[in-house]
C-alpha cells in the first residue's frame, strides 16, 4: 500500500495534523502529529514577508481570505485568557 506524506486539518476539531495518508481511501495511516501551532506560526511569518492575501473556496461555497494585519501592540481582544497571539 502506497502512502503520501500530507498535512491536513481535522473536519471535527480543526487540529492540523502531519502524517501519512492513503490516497485511495483518503484516510490517515499510522501515527499523525499535531502541527497546528507550527503551521499557524509559519503562516504568520510567511504572510508578514510576502504581504499578500490568499483566497480559498470552502466546502459550503463560501470563500475564506487569509491576510496579515500588523499592530503596534497586542489588541485588547487577545488579552486575558486567550491561547492565541502569544
Amino acid at each position: 500500500m502506497s502512502t503520501v506524506k500530507m498535512i491536513g486539518a481535522s473536519p471535527l476539531t480543526g487540529t492540523i495534523f502531519e502524517g501519512r495518508l492513503n490516497p485511495v481511501k483518503s484516510c490517515w495511516v499510522g501515527k499523525k502529529t499535531d502541527v497546528t501551532d507550527m503551521v499557524l506560526r509559519a503562516t504568520a511569518d510567511h504572510l508578514y514577508v510576502v504581504k499578500k492575501e490568499y483566497a480559498f473556496p470552502l466546502r459550503d461555497g463560501k470563500v475564506a481570505v487569509l491576510s496579515m494585519h500588523i499592530f503596534d501592540e497586542l489588541p485588547e481582544r487577545f488579552i486575558g485568557g486567550t491561547e492565541h497571539g502569544e
